[in-house]
């Protein structure tokens, strides 16, 4: 009898194997990868077609730990030496800590398995470099998004439209005055606003017409330099001309406390003409159906660049070389090299194309199909059952092909208009910053004082403005902060 049983059970595993079968589950072991990257439904993460394939071809099951407290549960697990096989960082900061006592692996010892993830990270490999060596992957960040919106309808009733609209902040700001005074909403009182959005995110653009930045950002400039726009004498100019909107009402006084969905409520109901939001806050599919349900003709259009007195064209500022997360590996694994061969599998795996595509389309047949054009076309019926997946693109996305099976045709041409547009390279997020730079106070004095000028609350002079300067050299050591930053990141990307 055992000796029938024991044929059967060969019998099927040949089977098994001749039908491509996945691997045995003694073949396949267990990894713990902790992040504070959330599905919308935590259950998906217990059993999905991503785990399975990762089970079936690499002999691995990821189990998700979703833990938004990342810095304490660190702290408490390395203390405890019960680090995950992967786990992600919340900052640079952290991780150079970790690296420096020896808890995270040092990844470009083990490049010879992470060819995909690292080319595919190229460009912002350096946002996880620790003394010159990559200790954790960060993915990339996600596409530009920021823009400033219209109403095309109210335009064209006052006769401007896409092609006869001003190209310039001075031509603009004219027109949109005027069409503020005009009471596009019809009730008959001077109440609409011109400009909102939320925090000081909403003068992006008014400070890139200038070539600028909003405050507390450092620029890369075109020949690698490390600078802070503030610094420049354009900045001053920039604050005149926002405060004089500020002054008379045209930018909304509440942006500081507005949230996105607050901010484009506002500009659909008509209390403000123009609202600078990024692309998902107004061009998802639920936020165009609320809009049209107030009004039909409702046409939601992006400004686009306007040139400013300096001849910039810049719509905001982008971390192009940051990341959204940074992933480590646990550096004992070192001392387990089957197990530490199958971890970096994974994080290699998920930027391949195969890769990719699982994680951001799903099982091709099963969810998604490719035109004649070579295009994934992921099935209506089937965008539900993919939406946790993005959680284990641990090397981040082509972020404008994801977005546009995401979000569907109807928002592409937004999708790809502002990524588009114009930016400034900033690389405040991979600038760590030394012991001796008091950043929190430093930070504070500039957010401060740069808002005291916009609302009125401080004199704006060129002499307040020299002084403001000179203190912030004085008390915070900026000028050679900045020096630092610029050596820093030569250093550290290598460039």
């Amino acid at each position: 009898m055992k000796t029938r049983i024991l044929a059967l059970v060969c019998a099927l595993a040949l089977l098994l194997c001749a039908l491509g079968a996945p691997a045995l589950a003694d073949d396949v072991i267990t990894i713990e990868v902790l992040s504070d990257a959330n599905a919308s439904d935590d259950s998906a993460l217990e059993s999905n077609f991503v785990r399975d394939r990762f089970k079936e071809k690499l002999g691995v099951d990821v189990a998700w730990n979703y833990n938004p407290e990342l810095q304490t549960t660190l702290n408490m697990r390395s203390m405890s030496d019960d680090l995950p096989e992967i786990f992600a960082v919340p900052s640079r900061a952290m991780l150079t800590e970790l690296a420096e006592d020896g808890y995270v692996l040092n990844l470009s010892d083990y490049a010879d398995q992470l060819p995909d993830a690292f080319a595919f990270i190229e460009e912002n490999i350096a946002a996880g470099k620790v003394g010159g060596d990559v200790y954790a992957i960060a993915t990339r960040p996600y596409a530009f998004r920021a823009a400033t919106w219209y109403n095309a309808k109210w335009f064209e009733q006052c006769g401007v439209t896409a092609e006869n609209m001003p190209d310039t902040l001075e031509g603009f700001l004219a027109l949109c005055r005027d069409l503020v005074a005009r009471d596009l909403d019809g009730n008959g009182q001077n109440d609409t606003i011109g400009l909102t959005g939320t925090k000081r995110k909403t003068l992006r653009q008014l400070f890139g017409a200038y070539g600028c930045t909003i405050p507390n950002k450092l620029v890369c400039t075109a020949d690698g330099t490390i600078t802070d726009t503030m610094l420049s004498p354009a900045y001053y100019d920039a604050l005149c001309c926002i405060r004089e909107l500020w002054a008379e009402g045209f930018i909304d006084h509440e942006i500081f406390s507005l949230s996105d969905t607050q901010a484009v409520e506002k500009a659909m109901t008509g209390t403000a003409l123009l609202v600078s939001c990024d692309w998902p806050s107004i061009k998802k599919a639920g936020v165009v159906e609320s809009f049209l349900a107030l009004d039909p003709d409702a046409r939601w259009e992006i400004v686009g660049e306007l040139t400013g007195p300096t001849g910039d064209r810049y719509v905001g500022d982008y971390n192009a070389q940051s990341y959204q997360r940074l992933y480590a590996v646990n550096a004992d694994l070192a001392d387990e090299p089957e197990k530490l061969s199958k971890v970096l599998s994974v994080i290699n795996y998920v930027a391949t194309e195969e890769g990719l595509e699982l994680t951001s389309y799903g099982v091709e047949g099963e969810h998604w199909s490719r035109g004649e054009n070579g295009a994934v076309n992921v099935f209506p019926e089937k965008v539900q059952e993919i939406n946790f997946s993005w959680v284990y693109q641990l090397c981040g996305r082509e972020d404008l092909s994801y977005c546009r099976m995401k979000f569907g045709e109807a928002a592409w041409p937004y999708i790809l208009a502002t990524s588009e547009q114009a930016w400034l390279d900033d690389v405040t997020k991979i600038i760590d910053k030394p012991s001796w730079y008091n950043a929190t106070d430093a930070e504070t004095f500039i957010s401060e004082s740069v808002m005291a000028f916009i609302s009125g609350d401080a004199e704006l002079t060129p002499e307040s403005w020299a002084a403001f300067l000179e203190k912030l050299d004085t008390t915070y050591q900026y000028g050679e902060f900045i020096d630092y930053a610029n050596g820093y990141y030569h250093e550290l990307s290598g460039k």
